[in-house]
């Protein structure tokens, strides 16, 4: 989750590296998505990233789907069947790493943590050493043994490895000057692991004329290692966090150590321009600009792996885009943004809510040939910012090549039919109908299926949204409607529909029965009861949009009141059917409401305006509220003493321990709730709630 803040957006230098200020300020998680649905998506909250580029965004997210326009191997795979996600919920982002270099005496990956390195990491090289050592022919026999069970030892007690194993191993071994190479590299390798870098750095130095290749070669690497892991040893605070130190000595002794990382990394690509290392040397560069504080280095090292094709970063895609958050978006230095992506991202992200409304007048002149990019974010600064949809139609006249699979052309698209449904102009419908012909991909496909069942719910036409030929097939979509605006025809329908998935079966039936019951239906909820699978789910927890199966034994396997006289929830039910007005009835079915975690439901409550689910519910009878049942019976002239003693009881109850109420209905001052505790006290001391009772909330 990232964002470009307000205050620190407005500065763009472009002399230069063309510079944009970035905020500092950041959510360092990633949370629990729960996105609102609706594609006007003005707020960064983690939760509303998708496969269009939109100012609520993840700032990654917008980069990863810009580099796939630009690189088609790089083109997102989103493993995701919602409209939106948080980037957390992309594992496996894009694509499978690249290939990784061979790890030598245990050399890392460039995107791996800095250049400690803990010594866990000495089993990383374990495979390219014994490769090595089975490879060199002028090994006799007997030393190759020892050195592979050297290799396959010594390290497996790192840190407590004592170096005089090494000779003690090796004692009585012959050894040729290949195998003299091969064991004064694990002398310098137990030193590096050991963090002794300077010894390390000394002692791999000293193999660099071996004639031995694969050591003169692993040594020459690990030497420029050992440099970079003293100066992060001197830039790292206590608590992990990347801190030159204020001493000026021992800032002159981190930069000399990370400038010396930086030439041993250089000389050695000079002489191995295709080597074992060459992919992660060119990484470590990162880690020694970042260590050098050379901010411009790091820059201009990004920039330049923003243009290269994806094998030639040596580093999979969605770590490469974590770098680039963290060191350019993040970066208190500034965005550069004299790359097309980095300048779009800074733009969508200038375009929330709180950024900077004036960010576009100041960046626009920019990449001026890119056209199609440069439009999208001048319409999506008319639609988000000047709120001029008709300024986007003016902009994107027409939908664009169909064929064209970028993400940029599909974001095109949606926007224009966005600008349509904000003018409500008699095309949107037929618009959003003809790009689900043209779209395949699933996450995609997603998007346009909420726009067009925003459009049918706006048109009262939601049952559309399930007919036969529905091109909506997305399981949030329709499930949303189900719980929110479906009335009770149509939940039967869904609830007993063989094309239907399982799961919008259980979902519907669910949403029907709990309706049925607690909206003035109780006949049929009786019947209904019938269709609840034999297999039903068990638990106490309903929760919309997930993907456990709804609990729907609960309306025949749930708790009953044992404080008060209530049979079974389906007796009950009948007992209501008979007579509306029974008051007993009444108060068992508030009593299965409050025992079974269904006051203030979920499908109770209202949805925020413009949202998928916002309409009026078609289903009939108001929302359930205890409270109200409660009020109702001590309006009643017929109730007994019991029942009454009881409803002023849970009246009362309503408001512990907080004095809230968590009955549902309109919270009453506490003039009545004191009422309601006298009364009970003075009409009816000898009951067990009067007795039960101390005190009033």
């Amino acid at each position: 989750m990232r964002r470009l803040s307000r205050g620190l957006l407005s500065t763009c230098l472009a002399t230069g590296v063309l510079v944009c200020t970035a905020a500092t300020g950041r959510a360092s998680f990633d949370m629990v998505c729960d996105p609102a649905l609706t594609l006007v998506q003005p707020v960064m909250t983690g939760c509303v990233s998708s496969a269009m580029l939109s100012p609520g965004g993840d700032t990654r997210m917008t980069m990863a789907l810009l580099l796939g326009d630009r690189f088609a191997p790089d083109a997102p795979h989103i493993p995701s069947s919602t409209p939106f996600f948080s980037w957390s919920a992309m594992p496996d982002l894009l694509h499978p790493p690249g290939p990784q270099a061979s790890a030598g005496g245990a050399a890392e990956e460039p995107w791996s943590p800095p250049p400690d390195i803990s010594c866990v990491q000495a089993q990383s090289g374990q495979k390219a050493f014994e490769q090595a050592v089975k490879a060199d022919a002028t090994l006799a026999e007997p030393e190759r043994a020892a050195l592979l069970a050297l290799r396959g030892t010594v390290f497996a007690t790192c840190p407590d490895y004592q170096p005089a194993a090494l000779d003690e191993a090796l004692k009585g071994v012959a050894l040729s000057p290949a195998g003299r190479a091969f064991a004064a590299y694990l002398r310098a390798a137990d030193a590096f692991y050991a963090a002794d870098y300077p010894k390390a750095v000394q002692m791999f130095a000293a193999l660099s004329g071996t004639p031995q290749g694969w050591v003169r070669e692993t040594a020459r690497y690990m030497q420029a290692r050992a440099m970079l892991a003293e100066a992060r040893t001197l830039a790292v605070d206590d608590y992990g966090d990347l801190t030159p130190p204020e001493d000026p000595v021992k800032r002159q002794a981190l930069d000399k150590a990370a400038q010396d990382g930086l030439a041993g990394l250089t000389a050695y690509l000079k002489d191995y321009p295709a080597g074992l290392y060459a992919a992660s040397a060119k990484g470590l560069y990162r880690w020694g600009y970042r260590l050098g504080q050379n901010q411009a280095a790091l820059q201009a090292e990004y920039l330049a792996m923003l243009m290269r094709p994806p094998a030639e970063r040596g580093v999979p895609m969605r770590d490469f885009i974590q770098e680039l958050d963290n060191r350019l978006v993040m970066a208190p230095q500034g965005l550069p943004l004299s790359d097309p992506i980095l300048w779009a991202t800074a733009v969508l992200s200038a375009q929330r809510d709180d950024g900077d409304p004036a960010f576009w007048s100041s960046v626009a002149g920019l990449h001026a040939d890119q056209k199609a990019l440069h439009d999208y974010l001048a319409a999506s600064q008319a639609f988000y910012i000047d709120h001029k949809p008709e300024q986007v139609l003016a902009l994107i006249p027409d939908p664009g090549p169909a064929g064209d699979g970028s993400a940029l052309t599909f974001s095109r698209q949606m926007l224009r039919v966005m600008a349509m449904q904000a003018l409500n102009t008699p095309e949107e419908g037929e618009s959003w109908r003809a790009l689900l012909t043209i779209t395949k991909d699933p996450a995609r496909r997603t998007l346009v299926e909420l726009g067009l069942a925003l459009y049918e719910q706006r048109h009262g036409d939601v049952r559309r949204v399930f007919a036969a030929d529905s091109p909506i097939g997305g399981w949030m979509v329709r499930e949303t409607l189900l719980t929110r605006t479906a009335d009770a025809a149509l939940l039967l329908q869904q609830a007993g529909s063989a094309q239907a998935p399982a799961h919008e079966r259980e979902v519907a039936l669910f949403t029907l029965l709990y309706k049925e019951l607690t909206r003035g239906a109780p006949g049929d909820f009786v019947r209904h009861l019938a269709l609840i699978p034999t297999d039903a789910a068990k638990g106490d927890i309903f929760a919309p949009l997930s993907p456990e199966r709804p609990p729907l034994k609960v309306f025949t396997e749930g708790t009953t009141a044992s404080d008060y006289p209530c049979p079974s929830l389906q007796q009950t039910a009948s007992r209501l059917a008979a007579s509306p007005a029974d008051i007993s009835a009444s108060l068992c079915l508030a009593d299965f409401v409050r025992l079974n975690g269904f006051d203030d439901f979920v499908l109770d409550q209202s949805v925020e305006g413009g949202q998928l689910g916002s309409g009026p519910s078609l289903f009939t009878g108001a929302a359930y509220a205890r409270q109200a049942i409660y009020q109702k019976v001590l309006a009643t002239p017929t109730a007994t003493a019991d029942e009454r003693a009881y409803a002023l009881f849970r009246a009362v109850r309503c408001y512990a321990p907080s004095g809230i109420n968590s009955c549902g209905g309109a919270e009453v001052p506490p003039s009545q709730r004191k009422a309601w505790f006298s009364d009970l006290k003075k009409s009816y001391p000898k009951s067990r709630w009067a007795q039960g009772l101390t005190y009033y909330w």
